[in-house]
């Protein structure tokens, strides 16, 4: 058997894995059953779309307006004790026999329940 040494040795392992990292790529590339990824939504959205928020429906919104309400991190359940959007001096109550109301700020369906990082005190 032929003795190989150390630097032989590792210089063939790299460019064995190399080779097999390059084979992998060359693989997925020729693949014909391709699938477009996912869109993926900011994590409180994601999260909230599974209990069937109607106040989560952001379908009709453009990115600026969905980039918006990320930037705010709204999201449809306060954390903060005493701070929802229905005491929100932005908020906008709902019509009668809907759930959710408007935000003069924040875009799209509000959840009185919910919660922004500007919100603000109802003004009296």
């Amino acid at each position: 058997m032929e003795k190989i040494n150390r630097k032989d040795f590792l210089i063939k392992i790299f460019f064995s894995g190399l080779a097999a990292t390059g084979f992998g790529f060359f693989i997925n590339s020729c693949s014909e059953n391709k699938t477009k990824p996912a869109e993926t939504k900011p994590s409180d959205q994601r999260d909230e779309s599974k209990n069937n928020d109607p106040c989560n429906d952001i379908n009709d919104l453009t990115q600026q307006e969905r980039q918006v309400r990320e930037a705010y991190q709204y999201t449809s359940k306060s954390s903060k004790p005493g701070q929802n959007c229905a005491n929100c001096n932005y908020y906008q109550i709902a019509n009668p026999g809907e759930t959710c109301g408007t935000c003069q700020v924040v875009k799209g369906p509000i959840n009185p329940k919910g919660h922004c990082t500007i919100w603000t005190k109802k003004l009296s």
